[in-house]
């Protein structure tokens, strides 16, 4: 046996009944209370819109008198019609009015509509129970409208996604490569030839090194890509002694920032500890401090520092500062777009996507925090983000 959609179960709806007449409300509040429905009474207009202004406890449906003193019936309906919250609350109108221009009036202003006085039970009943079911109706479109909604909007990411990959999977993972590749034929030729220079063989392994390190660079961070968007990469916070973190960063990257004589400096405060998960805020620091030594000059310097967020303290900032190349300002708002492809090369011609700071960007957001961008063409770019402090350190500094 199965249950009817629109089906009323009198329990779950809660009907406000608005009149100055204590006798009428007696006799159709004693037959809407017997077969189960919760009441809410209102023994005028004034009151009843007070009630409706309570969120949690509107009605699912009000039977409204439409001769009341001060506010009359109609004045209810009009204002409960031109609220957001209220709008949609289906009101029978309860009147002694016959008179055919009195109706109109009444759907006029929104009413959805009437019952004579004297109350006949089964016909109170009878519209009551219509118009719930229309009410529900248009909730359950309403739902499926939302649905439809947040369903194109899913599908619109997947497709920023799908575009994503594609981009790189044809045009910035092939150019690592084709340098790998034609790197290595060069250097097969150069062994071939006795005359060659040492150095000359030098000098070509190393750009196949390059070409080889770019790629995989670019691979590992497409893979990981790939799992956060499937949501295979697990969150794991800890407490994490923040400058600890950003110097393994910065011995895993040593020998790419004196490949071009470039000095980074670690700054962060030795007393802050955050909480977050260590690969994903390493992953972020990482792609980060790469970019500034992909984007900065000869013989400059990359410097991390770190500061109590100003606006919320259980929050620390952590900065990476380049004085390289900077960036146009049309192009920073693309930095962080999935729809936007946005791929510049180093000051070495090292080849880049953006994925690295879509990849930064998931995994600060995923640890609670904020990432932005400050940069000028010519002087140098700044990525600061938040990450949650430590419990304690937080507050000590609260």
């Amino acid at each position: 046996m199965t249950t009817d959609f629109f089906d009323i179960h009198y329990e779950d709806h809660t009907i406000l009944i608005v009149d100055d007449n204590p006798t009428n409300i007696s006799v159709i509040a004693e037959h809407l209370r017997k077969i189960g429905f919760r009441l809410r009474v209102a023994q005028s207009g004034e009151r009843a819109l007070k009630l409706m202004e309570d969120p949690e406890n509107l009605p699912d449906l009000v039977l409204l008198d439409v001769m009341m003193p001060e506010i009359d019936g109609f004045e209810v309906c009009r204002r409960l019609k031109a609220s957001k919250a209220t709008e949609n609350i289906p009101i029978i109108f309860m009147t002694a009015l016959t008179e055919t221009a009195d109706k109109v009036r009444g759907f006029d202003v929104g009413g959805e509509d009437y019952i004579t006085k004297p109350f006949q039970a089964e016909e109170v009943l009878a519209r009551v129970k219509a118009h719930l079911r229309i009410h529900k109706f248009r909730q359950m479109q309403e739902r499926l409208l939302l649905l439809e909604k947040e369903r194109s909007v899913a599908l619109s990411e997947l497709n920023n996604h799908k575009d994503k990959l594609f981009s790189i999977l044809s045009h910035d993972l092939r150019a690592p490569f084709n340098g790998l590749l034609g790197y290595a034929q060069l250097l097969m030729e150069l062994a071939e030839e006795p005359t060659t220079d040492r150095q000359e063989i030098e000098e070509m392994a190393e750009c196949v090194f390059s070409s080889g390190k770019a790629a995989y660079e670019l691979l590992e961070n497409l893979l990981t890509w790939s799992r956060v968007q499937r949501d295979h990469v697990v969150f794991e916070p800890c407490k994490l002694m923040l400058y600890e973190v950003v110097q393994n960063c910065v011995h895993v990257l040593h020998e790419t920032a004196v490949s071009k004589n470039i000095t980074l400096h670690n700054e962060v405060d030795e007393s802050i500890y955050v909480h977050a998960d260590r690969n994903m805020l390493e992953i972020a620091i990482r792609n980060l401090t790469s970019n500034a030594i992909k984007f900065s000059l000869p013989d400059s310097e990359v410097t991390l520092r770190s500061e109590i967020d100003v606006d919320d303290k259980s929050l620390v900032s952590i900065a990476v500062v380049d004085h390289g190349i900077g960036i146009a300002p049309e192009d920073i708002e693309k930095l962080f777009r999935m729809d936007a492809h946005h791929s510049t090369p180093g000051t070495k011609e090292e080849a880049g996507t953006g994925l690295g700071l879509l990849l930064c960007q998931e995994m600060v957001e995923k640890s609670g925090g904020n990432i932005w961008v400050e940069s000028q063409l010519g002087q140098g770019t700044t990525f600061t983000f938040t990450v949650p402090l430590a419990v304690q350190e937080a507050m000590l500094v609260g």
